[in-house]
């Protein structure tokens, strides 16, 4: 994380040197806080640049950047659990009962797509290819 914050105050500088804006951050006077006897800690005050544009900035850009992946990732996962009856791993390891519930929900989710027949099709299709199964390393194998 150091690296990438490096890298952008480098990118910040360029910047300042091609635009005519100030460099220094200048905040404007701030009364002193107020202790309290419940307070665990007092909040710090950004007085430097670097650490105004790290919390400001840096900080709020990797929120984003964060958030968005795991969205990305979430339905992706989501996509890969619907689909885990045809994986191979599941075909060699899981029980007929497992696969079989697996292969009902795929059905249920595309009911207009695939007969209510695969389940059996499905232990059907491991049972004969169980050796080719072993082989395959992904789904794409399978094709």
């Amino acid at each position: 994380m150091d690296i990438f914050f490096a890298l952008l105050l480098l990118l910040r500088e360029m910047n300042l040197k091609l635009l005519p804006l100030p460099a220094v951050f200048h905040p404007e006077p701030q009364p002193a806080n107020n202790r309290h006897s419940d307070e665990l800690s007092e909040d710090s005050r950004l007085t430097d640049a670097e650490s105004n544009f790290r919390v400001t900035v840096f900080n709020a850009c990797l929120d984003i950047i964060i958030q968005q992946l795991s969205q990305r990732f979430t339905s992706l996962n989501a996509t890969v659990n619907m689909f885990e009856a045809i994986h191979p791993n599941t075909l060699l390891q899981a029980k007929d009962e497992d696969l079989h519930q697996a292969a009902q929900r795929l059905i249920e989710h595309y009911s207009r797509d695939i007969a209510a027949s695969f389940p059996g099709q499905l232990l059907s299709f491991r049972t004969c290819f169980r050796d080719q199964i072993q082989k395959l390393k992904s789904m794409n194998g399978l094709a």
